[in-house]
């Protein structure tokens, strides 16, 4: 008696393995992501970088808006979902008239690693919000005011529009 409620379990679990072993060879084949080309790419980014830093210090809300991603991270703003919210918060950015005279020092595009060295809080939050598999670029801005000459670091947040795989900006700190 126990040897046949042996075999019938046997032949239960061999059944299961067997269902199991086809189930799982009829899925597609699964191929790693190709990984990005930086020295290719780099070019395409600096120019992304260098428009969208015009446009903003610029005011020129369609340029800005035209080099955007969502979901979209204002510096310490929160989270824009949604082009509408990042159009509403640019237009009150926007809304003083004096636009100052600016110079992009140095631009550099940076991978995540690197990130912790130059502020951990920023890579803090970038984990936070899941942004930590990005391209980042730092760049050294100059402004001239009424009140003189002054830098201002920005960190870029980049990443591939995966319909038409042109970069976009996710977001920035400064």
């Amino acid at each position: 008696m126990m040897r046949q409620s042996l075999r019938v379990l046997l032949g239960i679990c061999l059944s299961f393995s067997l269902i199991q072993g086809c189930a799982s060879s009829q899925q597609p084949e699964r191929r790693p992501l190709p990984q990005l080309d930086l020295p290719n790419q780099k070019k395409l980014i600096e120019q992304t970088a260098r428009q969208f830093i015009a446009g903003f210090y610029n005011k020129n809300q369609e340029q800005v808006m035209g080099l955007s991603g969502y979901p979209f991270y204002m510096d310490d703003g929160g989270i824009l979902t949604y082009p509408e919210e990042w159009k509403a918060a640019l237009d009150y950015l926007f809304a003083m008239p004096n636009t100052y005279p600016h110079q992009i020092k140095s631009l550099q595009i940076l991978t995540g690693p690197e990130i912790p060295s130059i502020n951990a809080q920023v890579w803090s939050r970038l984990l936070e919000l899941r942004y930590h598999q990005k391209i980042y670029v730092y760049a050294d801005v100059l402004l001239t005011t009424p009140g003189g000459a002054f830098s201002e670091k920005v960190l870029l947040i980049l990443d591939r529009d995966p319909d038409d795989l042109s970069w976009k900006v996710l977001g920035f700190f400064s």
